[in-house]
Formats: structure tokens, sequence, C-alpha cells
């Protein structure tokens, strides 16, 4: 039996149910799409090691950078503070760099991380970001000659960094044979991150390849370099050549 009644009332409620969910859709749609566009203000300020001017610790420019390259701002080191506008919602991790007369990072800042950009508003943080003497960048590259990782059983490469009489150990740190994180000119930088290599007082690098066991191939011996200290901020550019007899290089910086 037809019941136009009832009909009439499960096709309303139908109705309504369709219309509440593409209600909420668009609701959610335009949440998500004010989440995507809604921007802040993040104020940065800076100092230099304990409150140092920029003509003692002879700084030109400072550059802010929001999530290494999400956002990046470079201003004069007297403004004291870096200000970012229309930065997207969301957390950053924020880093400064104080750079010299000749565009060398000599002095930077550890990250901080889960900065906050809030919606309409201006967010400066309670701390300044503090600058102190960026560590120096130590680069090797290596040279197979006809083989490769696989063929001499190379796993990796023990670094390690030392002072410049050799006497104090800076960094020990491993690098893999097979790792593609390279520069332009075919060199790994050796990852520093608790900042140890001093640029003041580096002076020493010895290198030896080690097979999966972690044990030395060849004679075991260390393929040793001295240099001159680069300085805070400074590069320095190593070259080795090594097979299943081990390493061997010039001894010297390549860029010294």
């Amino acid at each position: 039996m037809y019941n136009q009644d009832g009909f009439q009332l499960r096709v309303a409620w139908a109705t309504s149910a369709v219309m509440v969910a593409l209600s909420s859709v668009l609701i959610v749609s335009c949440k998500f799409e004010d989440d995507k566009t809604s921007t802040g203000t993040l104020v940065v300020p800076f100092q230099l090691g304990a409150g140092k001017s920029c003509e003692e610790v002879g700084i030109s420019r400072v550059k802010v950078t929001l999530d290494e390259d999400a956002y990046e701002k470079e201003v004069d080191c007297s403004k004291g503070k870096v200000r970012f506008e229309e930065v997207k919602i969301g957390l950053y991790t924020v880093k400064a760099y104080g750079f010299d007369a000749e565009g060398v990072a000599i002095m930077d800042s550890d990250a901080r991380e889960n900065i906050k950009v809030l919606t309409d508003s201006v967010v400066e943080l309670d701390d300044p970001m503090v600058l102190s003497d960026a560590p120096a960048s130590i680069k090797i590259r290596w040279d197979l000659g006809y083989g490769n990782c696989k063929i001499w059983k190379i796993d990796q490469f023990r670094v390690k960094l030392w002072n410049d009489d050799g006497n104090k150990l800076l960094l020990e740190t491993k690098l893999a044979c097979t790792s593609n994180v390279v520069d332009d000119d075919a060199y790994r930088t050796v990852e520093d991150p608790d900042r140890k290599i001093d640029g003041d007082t580096v002076g020493t690098l010895q290198v030896e390849p080690i097979d999966a066991r972690g044990n030395a191939i060849g004679s075991g011996d260390s393929a040793k370099y001295t240099f001159d200290s680069p300085g805070p901020g400074g590069v320095v550019k190593i070259s080795v050549s090594c097979n299943s007899d081990g390493c061997q290089g010039s001894g010297t910086a390549d860029n010294q």
C-alpha cells in the first residue's frame, strides 16, 4: 500500500541529511583552504656572542632562515632583528647566520625548533637568536681508481679531526662509501651537528677505509693531512685515493 505521507517524510529526511553532509564538507573545505592561505608575521631578534657589537666581531650582514629554505631574509647587522611578513601559519625551525665583509658566514646560531606562526598575528621571539663563532667545514672526496666500494670492500671511511698540533681529538665520525650526498665538485661534507670542528684550532685530519665489520682495509695506517686552521666558518677540502691497500693522499688540503 502506498503511503504518500510516509514517502514524503522519508524524502524530506534524506534531503535534510544530504544538505547537512554538504554543509559539513563545505565547512571543512573552507577551513582547509583558510589554513593553507592564512599568514602571520614573525620577528626574530638576534645577538652576537655575549652582546658584542657588529664592529667588534666583524659582522656586516645577518641572515635568518625558516626551515632552511622555506623563507630567508638578510638585513644589515645594525638592525638587530629580522621581520618576516606573510608567513604561512605553522611550526618552523629558525637559524641565523652572520656574514663578514667578504660574505663568509663566520658566525651562526643553533637551530631553534617549533617556532609557531599564528594567523593574523605578530609573533616575536622572547629570547634572541645568539650567534657564536661558526665551526669550520671539512669536505672530503675520494678516488677509487678503477675499482669501487664493492670491489675494494670499503663500507665506510673513518675520519678523525684533531687540533693543529694533533693532541686534541675534535671529532671522530664515519662517511658511507656509497653516499650520494655530494657537492657540485664531488666533495662530501663531514657532518658536525654538535659544532665540534673549531675553525681556530682544527689542523689535522686522518682518514682510513673500513669494511662492513669496522675493520681497517689495507695496511691499517690512516692517510694523514695537516693544514692551516681556516678560522670560523672556513672551509677545508681534502682529496684522498683509496683501494684494497688503504688510502693515500698529498698530506695537504686541496684549497691551501
